[in-house]
């Protein structure tokens, strides 16, 4: 976390990601709301041959209740709308919208290590309207957030994050 900033009207914490080994990302920005710790902006950019490209991503979420505090057993539905404009050297040249519906539940406790340490954490399941897991998160009261993400396509892991150092 590298520092606090209203997005949209809402507190957000925004933290500042690298990747190991690097991906051709210079730039990695994600805006995560203070009360709830979901992603309510994403920026990525990076240099596309002589070019450079950055997307924005913005997300918002309904719940049909909150899912904090958090417990295990715990199942909201809900809906996860998601807009990515895409530019080159500036120019906009694409945007596209996605909408999830489906539920988020608390599946258990897990014990997991990351770079980072061995945490015990609160496993998150987000499945759509078919069942289909689309993403897994483990949440740890120690480092008051997320230690590991994963994001799925079709059964397939799409990107994986892991929580690399931490300080208090």
């Amino acid at each position: 976390v590298t520092g606090e900033e209203m997005i949209d009207d809402t507190d957000c914490y925004t933290l500042n990601w690298t990747f190991v080994p690097a991906i051709g990302v210079t730039n990695f920005t994600v805006w995560m709301e203070k009360d709830t710790l979901m992603e309510k902006r994403m920026e990525v950019s990076g240099p596309c041959g002589n070019e450079t490209c950055k997307s924005v991503t913005n997300i918002s979420y309904e719940f049909d209740k909150a899912l904090w505090p958090i417990e295990v057993g715990k199942e909201v539905a809900m809906t996860y709308n998601e807009t990515t404009t895409i530019y080159v050297d500036s120019e906009e040249i694409d945007t596209h919208s996605e909408t999830i519906n489906g539920t988020m539940k608390v599946e258990g406790k897990e014990k997991i290590t990351v770079a980072a340490g061995e945490f015990d954490c609160f496993k998150i399941v987000m499945r759509d309207e078919d069942g289909n897991v689309v993403y897994k998160a483990w949440y740890a009261d120690q480092v008051k957030g997320w230690v590991k993400s994963v994001s799925y396509e079709d059964d397939i892991i799409a990107m994986s994050m892991e929580l690399k150092s931490y300080s208090v």
